[in-house]
């Protein structure tokens, strides 16, 4: 959200009304003395023994000492009190009561009425204050493009001032502009930056008023950046990227990935991470690798990444075992787990995820890649017997057949026909809090893939229901079916 705020709503910032009841001589007993203002209209009478209770005001010359009596008893009133600071000031002037609003506003001048020997009279009118007409706030929003030093303007609109501030939902806005930054092919093992994810923008306003509308000069705010992605509804709503991603010390921030900090991966399982750069710019780029052998042993290299990593950028790493080429490292032993972290020289810049190598053979594999809640790549690995069908979309299209038809000749045919692919799959087992945080995260994704020799294919779920397990249960998995989200016209 941004939030703008004016110094200066109002045209006019009103007057405080400052009346007067002025004593010019005796004020005899029984003399009625009426106090008006907007909607309030108070009597009071003079006497000279005041009895416990009513509207009262003690008889006699008119005098300071008169004047200082008097106050008492309108303070006493319940309109003048809530409405009036009341004094009975000691000068060289007329003996008087003076009553000072407490608010700005024309309700508060009295109506001037002359008495024998007083009178009540309005001494500064009141006045009420008076926006500015047509007072609004004409919003710029300017978006980057991404290949490009330009800024494209994404929105602009006058709101108006319904009070001092105006807010505008700028998420709204900006998310619309931001796109996933996908790979120039899905087995490379080359990083990739992100231009249209992580992208920079700024905000230019004028404030303006009148008839006609005319508007103080342009104010451009600092440039800033959005990220796509966000965290959920129940936790972290009110943090910022930078909030989320950012540890103690640059050592500790994080990679865009929810879940466990241990992942089990099989030896052609694809992993990525992706990195968003919250601190300074990063000249000399680096992936640690610290290949954990079954002998115990282990070995740290590292792999540099070409180009460093401004403030702000993004960038994702395949991560697998042949991407980082971790074969080579050692041929003769077998690698148990891997670490991987990112340095900037030789300084540790973000956390360190272990990954563990799964030998065993998981039958009717099938490889998941999605991009999670936070903006990142990520991937699961669903294995066990699945069921399969597809679904025929057609039209049949009547026609006349000739009066000497052949056999292979008929009045319908069919046109149009597509077929679509569905499939049941169960996921491996995980403990309940990895199964809520992978899978939840994957099926709100909007951008999901079958992995496939090196090819992704989107697909669609189409379970509207998921059991969760019951109480008891130590591991669970999920049954899901999905579709391939294109429709097929011809066999392959």
């Amino acid at each position: 959200m941004a939030s703008f705020q004016t110094d200066a709503i109002y045209a006019s910032l009103g007057v405080t009304a400052v009346n007067e009841i002025e004593l010019n001589g005796t004020v005899f007993p029984f003399r009625k003395i009426v106090i008006s203002y907007g909607n309030v209209s108070q009597s009071f009478t003079a006497a000279p023994v005041l009895p416990p209770q009513g509207n009262n005001l003690k008889s006699g010359p008119g005098s300071w000492a008169l004047a200082s009596d008097w106050v008492a008893y309108f303070q006493a009133n319940y309109y003048l009190n809530r409405d009036f600071v009341i004094t009975a000031p000691n000068d060289a002037g007329t003996p008087r009561v003076v009553f000072t609003a407490k608010q700005i506003g024309s309700d508060y001048n009295f109506i001037p009425v002359l008495y024998t020997s007083v009178y009540v009279r309005n001494v500064t009118a009141g006045a009420d204050k008076v926006k500015k007409k047509n007072h609004s706030l004409e919003v710029k929003c300017l978006v980057k493009r991404p290949d490009s030093p330009d800024f494209d303007v994404v929105y602009v609109e006058k709101i108006p001032y319904r009070n001092a501030r105006v807010t505008l939902n700028i998420a709204k806005l900006l998310h619309a502009e931001l796109t996933p930054d996908f790979p120039p092919a899905w087995n490379t093992t080359v990083p990739w930056k992100h231009a249209r994810s992580t992208r920079k923008y700024r905000l230019q306003v004028a404030e303006g008023d009148g008839d006609p509308l005319s508007f103080q000069p342009q104010e451009t705010f600092p440039d800033a950046y959005v990220h796509y992605g966000g965290t959920g509804f129940r936790g972290n709503l009110n943090k910022t990227a930078t909030e989320w991603i950012q540890g103690a010390s640059a050592s500790q921030d994080r990679f865009l990935k929810l879940g466990s900090e241990v992942r089990w991966l099989q030896t052609d399982e694809p992993h990525w991470l992706t990195f968003l750069n919250t601190r300074g710019d990063i000249t000399s780029l680096k992936v640690q690798i610290r290949v954990e052998y079954q002998d115990n042993s282990i070995v740290t290299v590292t792999r540099d990444v070409e180009g460093g990593l401004l403030s702000k950028e993004s960038i994702t790493l395949p991560v697998w075992i042949s991407a980082l080429n971790l074969h080579t490292v050692d041929p003769t032993k077998a690698i148990r787990s891997y670490y991987v972290r990112l340095l900037s020289g030789t300084d540790a810049i973000s956390e360190e995820l272990r990954f563990v190598l799964d030998y065993a053979n998981r039958e009717h594999k099938q490889y998941f890649v999605y991009l999670n809640s936070l903006g990142g790549w990520d991937s699961f690995l669903a294995y066990g017997e699945s069921s399969y069908n597809f679904t025929l979309s057609n039209q049949q299209v009547y026609h006349p057949i000739p009066l000497n038809y052949q056999t292979w000749q008929g009045d319908m045919s069919d046109v149009g026909a597509t077929i679509r692919d569905k499939f049941v799959v169960s996921t491996s087992f995980y403990s309940l809090e990895q199964l809520r945080v992978r899978f939840r995260d994957f099926f709100v994704s909007e951008y999901k893939y079958r992995y496939i020799d090196g090819h992704c294919y989107p697909i669609s779920i189409t379970s509207k229901e998921f059991s969760e397990g019951s109480d008891g249960q130590n591991y669970y998995k999920h049954d899901f079916e999905y579709q391939f989200a294109f429709e097929n016209p011809v066999f392959d």
